[in-house]
């Protein structure tokens, strides 16, 4: 059970640190909406079904801030419906 903790904050961290990248303070959408905690959870669970987790590593590395999360990258759309709120 242990690894499945792990391995589900990994992912978690993996999600919250790509949407930083792009523009996306999950802490702060969900303190001012928080209807929004249930799409945090579903791009948790999206990130964690990605098969590209050593390319979005070396892509986090490379980028300190961007305009868009990676093509690959299975919530580039729910990164950008946020960014517009």
């Amino acid at each position: 059970m242990k690894n499945q903790f792990e391995k589900a904050e990994k992912q978690t961290e993996l999600m919250r640190s790509m949407a930083d990248k792009v523009g996306v303070d999950w802490s702060d959408l969900v303190a001012q909406n928080p209807e929004l905690s249930h799409k945090f959870r579903h791009a948790t669970l999206t990130c964690g079904q990605c098969k590209a987790a050593g390319e979005c590593v070396d892509w986090q590395n490379e980028h300190d801030q961007a305009e868009h999360a990676p093509d690959y990258c299975r919530n580039k759309k729910i990164f950008e419906e946020l960014r517009t709120l």
